[in-house]
């Protein structure tokens, strides 16, 4: 048969189709909350857009109907499994699930695949099947730790395994599953093209149990047809199957938490020793083009050298990868790399500069925590994040009910409607909430997220603009609802609306400044979080939420006027009702004011941050 022009021309589209899907997520991984903020099983200390396998899932199954696998039974069994595989890591890869659901799932899907495409003899064979795949799916996930890794060693695997195929198996051709390993090897050269050393994005738990699992499914049906044995497949994979499985006893040996994310897989000690990815990448491909396709090509031509093969392979590796394990030699100089890069991460800069510029640096990691925050907030209720709508419509109905009926109050502004006072309490209200939910928050900010503190590389001083923009979410509902009533009252609406922004910024600098303080203050000093709410409180009545300034005697006036947060509460009514231009001198030093408290809080915070993780 000749040269196939038809396959080759749909890998080029598979290619390019697998390519723009991982370039489209890494340009919106920030709203597909698929920033990875580096764990304890990381290799990087950057914040890296995640997720990228979603290309290869995508590209290959179109790819895989395109060539017609609808019609074979197996062949859709295996997508379909293959799918409900993938769809649990990406929900993984965005809210991260607990080691029991995904083991679950796991065994089930492995267990559907063994049971229906699989060919063992006895319930033996199906036991030890299951194992082998669940142990498969899970060990090319603990092995996709650094950049192109994983990706490689798909390539490998399907590329020369379909080879083999052909040159030994001719009928192999014939296979619409020969055919469609060469197109999800496409795939997943298109992702490769994004995640080669240095990586610009990882492939995520939805591609790496994907191809686990794929590999796995393919290795079934390939025995069964006859046209590609167990053995070839066992000899394809042992790079992986044995750094995996020979780090696992060793860590269980030492009676270490063996079910946590860590760093002591050979691949990722030798990057450290090697001082990058890129090394190892190619150290594991050379391995597998010299040594093992030679194997395997050995067993394919004299089936009865398979256990020979076998041998030599498990054999030869597991040795080495003992001896890397013990003798020193990887760990020689990766203390000294380690403390190097301890020594650079321990310095955090606290210039007005940076203050800025690491929001700007993290912004995307900034909109999607504050996307979950404001998610997880109502997570579980029946309504969810419409809660977020019916509050301040409740607060409005109860506020106009109160002091426009019961308490037939004013704000002496010559106006006789009822509801008018409702709607000046409720804008103050607003205003007020912005800083008091951030300022109760603030001392348990980094005392509730220790693992940001000890085990990860993480832009902690992001934390106090996260709890700004979640707070600000709610603001924004509460003021639409506002504005939408003062509509309704009104018939109109003033156009200095459009200066809140403006008003507000003094404010949100303020808040940010004391964040900072108090979040570090929190972490050495826990009565803090007992105190805040106390001053919040007494603030909200010192301040004029509930009361015009002019209401006070004179005596008192200048003295509240002195409060930051009372002149952000008138600024903002004469911006929002009355239609008047705040006073810019009022604004202008309290502008410079909230900028200088700021930095204030951001350099405290910066100089205090390298004691967290010893209090923690």
């Amino acid at each position: 048969m000749g040269f196939d022009w038809g396959l080759f021309l749909a890998a080029l589209v598979t290619t390019g189709l697998a390519w723009a899907v991982t370039w489209a997520v890494r340009r919106y991984a920030g709203k597909l909350a698929l920033l990875h903020a580096p764990n304890g099983r990381s290799s990087h200390a950057e914040l890296t857009p995640h997720g990228g396998g979603l290309a290869i899932v995508v590209a290959g199954i179109l790819a895989a109907f395109g060539l017609g696998m609808a019609d074979s039974d197996y062949a859709l069994v295996m997508l379909g499994l293959a799918l409900a595989i993938a769809l649990l890591g990406l929900w993984d890869d965005i809210w991260p699930l607990s080691v029991a659901p995904r083991l679950l799932v796991h065994v089930l899907v492995c267990g559907l695949a063994v049971v229906w495409l699989g060919d063992a003899p006895g319930v033996v064979g199906l036991a030890l099947l299951l194992v082998a795949g669940v142990w498969w799916v899970n060990l090319f996930n603990f092995m996709d730790g650094i950049d192109g890794l994983a990706s490689v060693q798909a390539l490998f695997m399907l590329i020369v395994g379909a080879a083999l195929a052909a040159g030994f198996s001719p009928e192999a051709i014939q296979f619409v599953t020969w055919r469609w390993m060469w197109l999800l090897a496409a795939a997943t050269l298109g992702f490769v093209l994004h995640n080669w050393p240095p990586a610009r994005i990882f492939m995520g738990d939805v591609g790496s149990t994907f191809l686990g699992f794929v590999l796995f499914a393919l290795a079934l049906i390939s025995h069964r047809e006859g046209w590609l044995p167990f053995s070839v497949w066992l000899i394809l994979g042992t790079l992986f199957v044995v750094d995996a499985t020979v780090t696992l006893l060793i860590r269980m040996s030492r009676r270490e938490r063996w079910y946590e994310a860590h760093r002591s897989h050979i691949y990722q000690r030798l990057a450290l020793k090697l001082g990058g990815h890129l090394p190892v990448t190619l150290l594991a491909l050379a391995i597998n083009l010299g040594f093992l396709a030679p194997l395997a090509y050995l067993v394919m031509a004299h089936p009865d050298l398979t256990w020979l093969g076998l041998g030599l392979a498990y054999g030869l590796l597991t040795v080495a990868v003992l001896w890397l394990h013990s003798s020193g030699y990887i760990d020689s100089n990766i203390r000294q790399r380690t403390s190097d890069r301890t020594a650079i991460m321990k310095h955090f800069s606290s210039s007005p500069r940076e203050m800025f510029a690491s929001a700007w640096r993290n912004r995307e990691l900034i909109v999607q925590m504050t996307k979950r925050e404001v998610v997880g907030r109502y997570r579980g209720s029946v309504f969810g994040i419409v809660w977020s709508f019916f509050n301040p419509i409740l607060m409005l109905t109860v506020y106009t009910f109160v002091f426009s009926v019961v308490f037939k109050a004013r704000w002496h502004t010559g106006s006789d409607s009822k509801t008018e006072f409702a709607i000046v309490l409720f804008a103050g209200m607003i205003v007020f909430s912005i800083f008091a939910e951030c300022i109760n928050r603030a001392p348990s900010l980094v005392l509730a997220n220790p693992n940001y503190v000890r085990k990860v590389v993480f832009p902690l001083e992001i934390m106090p603009w996260v709890a700004l923009g979640a707070s600000l979410f709610h603001a924004v509902v509460s003021l639409v609802v506002l504005l939408v009533f003062v509509l309704i009252v009104n018939h109109a609406l003033p156009w200095t609306l459009v200066l809140t922004p403006l008003v507000l910024l003094p404010l949100f600098l303020f808040t940010l400044g004391l964040i900072w303080f108090l979040g570090s203050l929190g972490v050495y000093l826990r009565d803090v979080g007992q105190t805040v709410g106390i001053f919040t409180t007494a603030l909200m009545f010192l301040s004029p939420v509930f009361y015009p300034v002019s209401n006070l005697p004179a005596a008192y006036q200048g003295i509240v006027m002195l409060n930051p947060i009372a002149i952000v509460l008138e600024q903002a009514r004469d911006v929002l009702l009355w239609g008047k231009v705040p006073d810019m001198t009022t604004y202008g030093v309290f502008l410079i004011i909230s900028t200088l408290i700021a930095w204030l809080g951001f350099a405290w915070f910066q100089k205090t941050r390298k004691g967290f993780a010893d209090v923690l």
